[in-house]
């Protein structure tokens, strides 16, 4: 739980903002704000040692911080030697940051701080101090760091049974873990670090499940994934353990106690449910034909492939079952391929097999028992020896353990071919009809392209899916290979200011590329109607992207020649300094002619496909 409140003066009474209250010749002005950030957890039947009563309410128990801040200043407002004054009597402000926790026992610990100015400066001076309310509660397994207990929450909860074989354990802290952390003492500031010691997953004979973690944004959480769904049906412990190391002298040092390192422990008993006899569409990392693709490419690449999250090893490494991969079309016939999975990648291919163009298939992955139902039997003989020559055989019939004959759908999904055979073929047939372009400013357009109807580009060819790792299939980028960019912009603007130079650009280079190559954003009609599926005929007449390089270019431009002017109005370049020779060049209106580009096909997984080279043109004969 968070909030924050604040107050100014004036407020509902005053409500023109940041004005001051007004009396006479009087003024006043004041500022107040409090908030807090606390976690609300069950901590069941746990007590207080120090009391030996039940903590919290019925084992409910918040535990966080609190702070609150008070700033202000009275004054008279008079005329001096015919100009209006403020004049302050008295002015001062005020903080406090507690540690908190409650209720039953409620406990506030902290240290307030502030300032004071009386009479212009006659009377000032500072003051900090520690604040304690209440009687803290004294748990068992509690962090040496004040108390404060770092592993806040631990799932799954103690005792949980049938959870899910996809479940991934996750620990929370109360503080960023391998981060310094500054916490006010009795004698100072004193800076801090938990270390995460141990995050392990282990079975009821103590093998650990293989695995890795992910932290949050902040590093105050971690989830542990494990390479294989965790196994099924099976009893779990997820064991978490942190130290504590003290900043000492500039160095951090590892805190003892009682001679032994300072640790906090926490572990979680659960059992887990039953696995799926099929791959979920929500453990599919990214597949080859993607998921629902509009615009399969038959001979782009030779195999189709699925890359698992987590690896379930179990559905094809059982001996009575062989697996197999069947493309079934909108008639209802079907092609065969070879299958193969990869356990130590967890990881599906197969080769794929010829598929039409322009049609709707299904890919399944099918399973088939080996062997045939049946009423087959062994038999075993006992000999029993009675003497004297007497002997009494017994033969036994034991029924074998067969499956019944059948199969079963580990993966299904569908996906529609291309009319083409591969994206480059495809590229190369779009005719344009018309060279457009837009206007961004006076001294900046932008470039477009009307083509003759096309099949067109689907959303994970232009922006990805959650099958693609949300990675676009299609990549553009210019060659950067015109007149206006070898002649006109270079020259004056990358080639001089590099990315190492003292005015490198202020812009992420990481969205277009230091030489924004990569300026060419898809056009928000476009995606809009793949969206929504409308305006069908409109998208099938646009390229979908637009070329945007001059405005970027512009924009560097700007940027470099600005703060050269600054730093050289401000004394701090010299005449003679290689940076003022930006200020003498104009940016020159876009070239007419060509302005090519390379689009290239990525399949899943970062394997290169073909590409094609596409050229724009701009129309307008302003200079040539």
């Amino acid at each position: 739980l968070a909030e924050k409140i604040t107050k100014n003066t004036p407020d509902k009474i005053w409500p023109a903002k940041n004005k001051d209250i007004n009396f006479l010749i009087l003024y006043a002005r004041f500022r107040a704000g409090v908030g807090f950030d606390i976690m609300v957890k069950d901590y069941g039947e746990a007590r207080c040692v120090n009391t030996g009563d039940q903590v919290g309410i019925n084992g409910w128990y918040a535990n966080g911080q609190a702070y609150a801040y008070l700033q202000g200043e009275l004054g008279v407002n008079i005329k001096l030697f015919f100009i209006r004054k403020k004049i302050p009597i008295i002015k001062g402000g005020a903080a406090i940051l507690m540690q908190a926790k409650g209720p039953n026992p409620f406990w506030m610990r902290g240290y307030a701080a502030g300032y004071y100015d009386l009479l212009g400066g006659l009377v000032k001076g500072s003051f900090r101090l520690k604040v304690t309310l209440g009687k803290e509660c004294e748990l068992d397994n509690v962090s040496p760091l004040g108390g404060i207990k770092m592993i806040t929450d631990l799932t799954p909860k103690d005792g949980d049974a049938d959870i899910d074989v996809f479940a991934a354990p996750q620990a929370a802290f109360a503080m960023r873990v391998n981060e310094p952390i500054v916490i006010p003492e009795d004698d100072g500031d004193k800076t801090y670090k938990v270390i995460l010691e141990k995050f392990i997953i282990t079975d009821e004979t103590g093998n650990e499940i293989v695995g890795e973690l992910e932290w949050g944004r902040m590093n105050d959480r971690a989830t542990f994934i494990s390479d294989d769904i965790l196994p099924p049906d099976t009893k779990l412990k997820v064991s978490v353990e942190v130290s504590f190391q003290e900043r000492v002298s500039g160095v951090f040092k590892t805190i003892m106690v009682d001679g032994q390192k300072a640790m906090e422990k926490e572990e979680r008993n659960f059992t887990t449910g039953g696995a799926p006899d099929y791959i979920p569409l929500h453990n599919i990392q990214y597949a080859y034909p993607v998921v629902d693709q509009k615009h399969f490419y038959r001979d782009e690449y030779n195999s189709g492939y699925i890359q698992l999250q987590r690896g379930q090893d179990y559905l094809f490494d059982n001996s009575q079952w062989e697996s197999r991969v069947k493309f079934t079309d909108e008639t209802g016939e079907y092609k065969e391929a070879d299958f193969n999975y990869n356990t130590s990648e967890n990881k599906v291919s197969y080769s794929l097999p010829r598929v039409q163009r322009e049609t709707g298939y299904v890919m399944s992955i099918i399973s088939a028992t080996k062997n045939s139902s049946g009423n087959t039997t062994t038999s075993t003989t006992q000999t029993q020896d009675f003497g004297d020559e007497n002997t009494m055989e017994i033969r036994s019939n034991t029924a074998e353990n067969v499956l019944k004959e059948g199969e079963i759908e580990r993966l299904s999904y569908g996906f529609r071919t291309s009319q083409y055979n591969t994206f480059k073929d495809k590229i190369k047939d779009l005719k344009v009809t018309d060279d457009d372009w837009g206007k961004i400013n006076s001294a900046v357009v932008f470039l477009s392209s009307k083509i003759e109807f096309n099949e067109g580009f689907d959303l994970s060819e232009l922006v990805g899916n959650k099958y693609t790792e949300n990675k676009p299939l299609v990549l553009v980028e210019s060659d950067l290979n015109d007149r206006y960019f070898k002649e006109d912009i270079n020259p004056i603007l990358y080639r001089i200011f590099v990315q190492s130079s003292s005015y490198a650009l202020s812009r992420d280079a990481n969205e277009y590329g230091y030489i924004p190559n990569k300026a060419l954003p898809i056009m928000s009609n476009y995606l809009t109607s793949l969206e929504n599926n409308v305006d069908i005929n409109w998208r099938s007449t646009r390229f979908p992207f637009r070329y945007n390089l001059t405005d970027i270019y512009y924009v560097d431009y700007l940027d470099v020649r600005d703060r050269v002017l600054n730093d050289y109005a401000n004394g701090l370049l010299t005449p003679g300094s290689q940076w003022l020779s930006i200020i003498s060049e104009d940016f020159d209106f876009m070239r007419y002619g060509d302005y090519t580009i390379k689009i290239r096909y990525i399949l899943p997984g970062g394997i290169s496909g073909t590409s094609a080279d596409y050229t724009y043109k701009n129309p307008l004969t302003i200079r040539k």
